[in-house]
């Protein structure tokens, strides 16, 4: 965990200086879709249980190391907020990250990474009925807010099809190093250099 945190807050100071190296802004706009070994596995009808698309907004700015490497610090928030199975839990997801890009041809580039995903859950106090077979139930859910921030690696490809766009696309592996925990975010984004 000691690395993690050393690495992100040395992404933060990279994406902070904006005179270190010759550096371009990015845009990102784009969608995530949760749990995605579980989405490509489920039945007909249930991909939706088991995970989310939802839209994707963040910025990234490219640090060039030479002709061939460079570091691409970068931040996103998935949109719109979730909200829980039971409608009085709102969950806000966001990640920053660090990535090595190398360029494999002109069009052609591959970033390997890593970051920290953060979510945090708003929860209302409410009683809520919920069925529980035959009839209802009534829970009652906590008045509080909570978060979890988990270590993520990432792999990314990225075409350029215009000298100011790109379409990326790559996966985010949340707690890779617990094969129990581990989960899969697919993204897919447009990414225009400002």
């Amino acid at each position: 965990m000691k690395n993690i945190s050393l690495s992100f807050l040395a992404s933060i100071l990279i994406f902070s200086s904006s005179s270190l190296f010759a550096a371009g802004w990015k845009l990102h706009v784009g969608a995530s879709v949760s749990n995605l070994e579980q989405r490509l596995s489920a039945p007909p009808g249930f991909a939706s249980k088991v995970s989310e698309t939802q839209g994707l907004l963040g910025v990234s700015k490219t640090l060039k190391l030479s002709n061939r490497f460079s570091l691409r610090p970068e931040s996103f928030v998935l949109l719109p907020w979730r909200k829980g199975f039971d409608g009085t839990t709102l969950a806000f997801t966001s990640h920053f990250g660090l990535n090595l890009d190398i360029q494999l041809s002109k069009p052609l580039s591959l970033g390997l990474g890593n970051g920290l995903l953060w979510e945090m859950f708003c929860s209302k106090g409410e009683a809520v009925s919920l069925g529980n077979g035959t009839g209802t139930s009534t829970f009652y859910t906590p008045s509080r807010w909570t978060q979890v921030v988990l270590p993520t690696a990432s792999l990314s490809l990225e075409w350029k099809f215009s000298k100011r766009v790109g379409l990326q696309v790559g996966f985010l592996f949340s707690e890779y190093l617990n094969a129990s925990k581990r989960r899969v975010r697919g993204l897919g984004k447009v990414v225009i250099d400002l």
